[in-house]
């Protein structure tokens, strides 16, 4: 789709964020992260990805945008009109790399194939573009696998996956997804750490 999206900022204003000890930065700015989840959907056409239509999109970014949010997280590589949309609307995506399948999987050649070939495929599809803030390399490996090949074993693993990213697009920034069931993997070579909470009461 060509669409020519409200653009409320210059494409010019929107570099890559960085890490710098314990914050995101935007150039010298300090950057806070307003992020929501959008997705996965039910393609609006039969062979398009797993999003709403552009038209829909940018409806969503302006409500999105009104709320202060400025990051968005996807669970499937985006095409790029859906990153011009959040570069017009300057918002970040961060893309959460899907897996083959969730086996003993380094017991398998071609699955750890197949994941690193995903990884480098997630990374090289929108490579360079302003709007990536980067990739979850991996979310929520399940308990049971980390305690059958140990969390330094699988640690390792996922500092593997951090390198493919950064061969493909070295401004990305790189993270695995934890939450506690997993009792914190903790991959030395991400850029940031991050935790998936769950709320079970509202109080």
């Amino acid at each position: 789709h060509d669409i020519v999206s409200p653009a409320p900022f210059a494409a010019t204003e929107l570099p890559r964020l960085q890490v710098r000890a314990k914050f995101f930065f935007e150039g010298e700015n300090p950057f806070y992260l307003q992020g929501v989840t959008y997705g996965p959907f039910r393609p609006a056409t039969e062979d398009g990805p797993n999003l709403p239509t552009p038209e829909k999109v940018t409806v969503d970014f302006g409500l999105m945008r009104d709320l202060g949010i400025n990051v968005i997280r996807v669970y499937h590589t985006p095409p790029k009109w859906f990153l011009d949309l959040a570069q017009s609307f300057r918002m970040r995506v961060m893309l959460t790399i899907p897996w083959h399948k969730r086996v003993l999987f380094l017991d398998e050649s071609e699955a750890v194939d197949t994941i690193r070939e995903n990884v480098a495929k997630a990374a090289q599809a929108n490579a360079g573009h302003p709007a990536m803030l980067g990739f979850f390399i991996d979310n929520e490996i399940p308990p049971d696998l980390v305690r059958w090949y140990g969390a330094r074993r699988m640690e390792e693993f996922l500092n593997s996956l951090v390198r493919i990213v950064k061969k493909n697009d070295p401004l990305a920034l790189a993270a695995y997804a934890n939450f506690p069931p997993t009792e914190y993997l903790l991959p030395s070579e991400v850029d940031f750490y991050s935790y998936n909470v769950y709320l079970h009461r509202k109080k």
